[in-house]
């Protein structure tokens, strides 16, 4: 999922003294005693557990916060910390307020630029900003990770950043609320007569996509599919004759790689998807791609449109 996800030095001394958090003691390092009275808000100082079982020690709530994802961005807002945002991506998108922050890099991110907002809390994805993680902590940034390959990992990143953030209650409210959506979508599909084949498109020139156990996969069972690619393929890649072999009912795919998808040799005859016009794109408001709290909605866009297929085929049979 790295390559998708859609969608990506001095300061570390200064950053170590004044940043809000704790550097654990190496050997060329004195122990280093954390007073309460330091403490700006309660319940702080506390020690939170990343992805990776580290533990990032915050003196207190963090004010000046970096995301090195659009999901996490997301997350943030979604928590009322948009005002704490000091820098995001060039893919953060959304909301509209985030557009206008800071920039730290794309998919690439410019460790200057990051460190030059003296953050006291860095919100990575494990994984995919792995190379940036290992130059942050490496000057001793307070970088906190979370996973989102699975949505149960997507609601822990939103509970963990949420504990780190002081936002525990508003993380849990909105987890609970994520998964009750999730929940009655799947219930309402499970009535569905058949499942259609789903095949997510991420590009055709090489053919990338999604196999089974995977995020996308568990997105496409709630809303009542089947993923056509029913075994991993090597890479997440695919061939244009698999794709003929596999016959998607529906494909999940942007609008710019719709007309590649129309135009891929007897594609238009021999994959169901293609020759009905199914192709399926979430609308702006929503998203399947990205791990983040508008993920129920792209769910439940995708769900309104298979129980459609499902409905234009009564007589279906596999």
């Amino acid at each position: 999922m790295s390559r998708r996800n859609l969608l990506f030095c001095g300061f570390g001394a200064v950053l170590a003294l004044a940043g809000g958090y704790a550097v654990r003691p190496t050997a060329a390092q004195p122990p280093r005693v954390v007073h309460p009275k330091r403490s700006a808000t309660p319940g702080y100082p506390r020690s939170v557990k990343d992805s990776r079982g580290k533990i990032l020690t915050l003196l207190k709530t963090p004010q000046r916060i970096v995301s090195l994802t659009p999901s996490n961005t997301e997350i943030l807002f979604a928590l009322q910390l948009g005002k704490k945002v000091t820098g995001v991506t060039d893919a953060c998108d959304y909301p509209a307020e985030a557009k206008g922050k800071p920039k730290i890099g794309g998919f690439q991110i410019n460790t200057e630029r990051v460190l030059v907002q003296n953050p006291d809390l860095i919100v990575a994805v494990e994984g995919l900003n792995a190379r940036a993680i290992e130059a942050l902590e490496r000057l001793k940034a307070p970088v906190l990770t979370v996973s989102t390959r699975s949505i149960a990992e997507t609601l822990q990143a939103i509970r963990t950043i949420g504990e780190a953030t002081g936002a525990d209650t508003a993380a849990n409210r909105l987890t609970v609320e994520l998964q009750s959506s999730l929940n009655k979508i799947q219930k309402a599909q499970s009535a569905l007569k058949w499942k259609p084949k789903v095949l997510m498109l991420y590009s055709v020139n090489p053919i990338y996509t999604t196999g089974p156990g995977s995020y996308l996969d568990e997105i496409i069972k709630i809303a009542g599919g089947e993923n056509a690619v029913a075994k991993p393929a090597p890479g997440d890649k695919l061939t244009s004759e698999q794709v003929l072999t596999l016959r998607p009912d529906v494909i999940i795919t942007g609008r710019e790689t719709q007309p590649q998808a129309e135009q891929m040799p007897g594609w238009a005859k021999g994959v169901p998807a293609v020759q009905k016009n199914r192709f399926f794109h979430a609308s702006d408001d929503a998203i399947l791609v990205r791990p983040c709290p508008r993920l129920p909605k792209g769910v439940k866009e995708l769900a309104d449109y298979l129980r459609k297929v499902v409905d234009s085929e009564p007589n279906h049979k596999r």
